[in-house]
């Protein structure tokens, strides 16, 4: 990621960004802001953060690093620190507040709202603190004149840059749709990109219910339990590939239960299985497929996706290797299960049933990986 440029984009109500709870630095990434405070009389900087580890590290500003220490950074923000650092600020806490600095008065205030160990208190700035320099803003690090110092290993919730009252930079956490964590700015309408190395990681998404991925891929040791019972009423529409072609049998979605005859779709000898009744839009094997199929006998077990429930067991696991897209169930022509590939709230790919709002599980072992994100 490094040197990514920062991306400006229309808004678009269809996809808008992807915002998540924070960003995560390593101590390795930093991000332009792109704006000076160069004979701005009023700065204030609205932030939601925990703080760096240890120190020195700056979480923003930039300084006339090589003439004098004045920079605008978390340190100023606990304890009124410029120039030095005399204060170990690793033990507090995250914290929303504010820092105001009147360039003209050389005076700042900061009110920390929920930090009790740094309540509302008042400064003055070094007689000598200039205009903010001509450098811009940095956030996760310093900008001075050698160029980015004191980068910060910390998390970030949301910051917000006023210049003489006016709001300038309005920076949410989020991922683009490359699943790229970064900063965007509502003001702009700008993505903003680390610049220094490796990547920054992120919390959950917080404004999408559920998070859909093009589909899930099995292993050979993953399977889902349905939780649905097939009948003569039941009727199923699954859309899936198959990664993995043998000469033995390997199923997609499957229920044995020997007299009672069989209701599955997947493989048998390289090729579609169609003696139970389902077709197949593919007469390729490896292609995107979507199965269609009518049960014709009454089930008295649940059906398997990526395995075969047979009698009271589980069969032919290890061969089924898909990705599955979807599934849909109707019984008497009313849909009554709409299975979707997404992640959870912790990050593993599973399913999502939109009738049901309910998540499914692997039952198996190992973990299901996934596709890209859709909208």
């Amino acid at each position: 990621m490094l040197g990514k440029t920062n991306i400006r984009i229309a808004p678009n109500k269809k996809r808008p960004p992807d915002y998540v709870e924070y960003i995560d630095g390593t101590g390795t990434q930093y991000i332009d802001t792109e704006v000076t405070a160069t004979g701005v009389k009023l700065i204030k900087f609205e932030v939601d953060m925990s703080v760096p580890s240890g120190y020195p590290q700056s979480m923003w500003g930039p300084s006339i690093y090589m003439k004098r220490r004045n920079s605008l950074s978390y340190s100023t923000f606990i304890d009124g620190v410029y120039n030095g650092y005399d204060t170990d600020v690793s033990a507090v806490p995250r914290f929303t507040g504010t820092l105001e600095c009147n360039v003209i008065n050389k005076t700042w205030t900061r009110t920390n709202i929920n930090n009790s160990n740094a309540p509302t208190q008042n400064g003055t700035l070094p007689s000598d603190f200039a205009d903010f320099s001509n450098l811009p803003i940095y956030i996760f690090a310093c900008n001075s004149e050698t160029g980015a110092i004191e980068i910060a290993s910390s998390r970030l919730y949301s910051f917000k840059i006023y210049f003489d009252n006016v709001l300038v930079r309005d920076f949410k956490p989020c991922r683009d749709r490359h699943e790229v964590y970064c900063l965007y700015d509502e003001v702009s309408k700008t993505y903003f990109y680390n610049i220094g190395t490796g990547e920054f990681s992120g919390g959950v998404s917080i404004n999408r219910e559920v998070d859909y991925v093009e589909y899930i891929q099995s292993t050979g040791t993953q399977y889902i339990d349905t939780g649905i019972v097939p009948n003569t009423n039941t009727k199923v529409e699954i859309a899936f590939q198959a990664t993995s072609v043998t000469s033995s049998e390997s199923w997609i979605y499957a229920v044995a239960q020997g007299t009672a005859g069989s209701f599955r779709a997947g493989l048998v000898s390289k090729k579609f299985y169609t003696s139970n009744g389902f077709s197949y839009s593919q007469s390729v094997t490896t292609a995107y497929t979507v199965a269609t199929g009518a049960c014709a006998y009454n089930q008295t077990l649940p059906a398997y996706l990526f395995s075969q429930r047979e009698n009271n067991s589980i069969a032919h696991t290890a061969n089924s290797k898909y990705k599955l897209f979807y599934c849909k169930i109707w019984e008497n022509n009313i849909l009554i299960a709409h299975f979707r590939p997404c992640k959870d709230k912790a990050g593993n790919y599973c399913l999502y049933d939109e009738i049901t709002k309910t998540y499914l599980y692997n039952n198996g072992t190992g973990e299901f990986s996934g596709g890209e994100r859709v909208w």
